[in-house]
């Protein structure tokens, strides 16, 4: 299957997901997951800035365009977006990537997990601290931020660990 492809497939099954399924859900009344941000992360280490931060915009735009929210995804995914290439150098090290999709095997586990919990915690800060468009209530909103983030870094690495036994058969 080509690359083209394949990326655009995972970028319409991760919108589906989160617009049917994840955005009906509300753990506790704080937590629901925004698994979308999964496809910025699995983007190639190398991939061209312009054409990461246009993803970004789509992808957040799609998700704006029918949970009837104005523009905070988008926000949310191109500033994770412009993030992705600094943070990788700064929380992993790695020899050579080049087409290469940040995954544990490539990362290893510490500093995967690392990479998904920044990019995860960076992206929900915002997308939660605009989506309640004051700071009345900063401890609600940082324990959403808090629910949030820890529902997505989970679902995201079993997600990440259903590949990895994927890629072993």
């Amino acid at each position: 299957m080509s690359t083209i492809l394949r990326y655009s497939l995972f970028f319409l099954v991760v919108v589906i997901i989160q617009i049917f399924i994840l955005n009906g859900m509300n753990f506790l009344g704080y937590a629901t997951p925004f698994i979308y941000i999964y496809f910025i992360i699995k983007l190639p280490v190398d991939i061209n800035k312009n054409i990461l931060l246009i993803l970004s915009f789509l992808l957040g735009f799609i998700i704006d365009i029918f949970c009837n929210t104005p523009g905070i995804n988008a926000a949310a995914t191109v500033f994770a977006g412009f993030l992705r290439p600094y943070l990788i150098p700064a929380l992993v090290t790695l020899d050579t990537a080049e087409n290469r999709n940040p995954s544990i095997q490539l990362f290893g586990l510490q500093p995967f997990l690392r990479y998904i919990g920044v990019l995860i915690f960076i992206h929900h800060a915002l997308l939660l601290t605009f989506e309640s468009f004051s700071l009345f209530d900063p401890l609600v909103v940082l324990l959403r931020i808090v629910a949030c983030s820890l529902f997505t870094f989970v679902l995201i690495w079993a997600m990440e660990g259903l590949t990895v036994n994927h890629h072993k058969r």
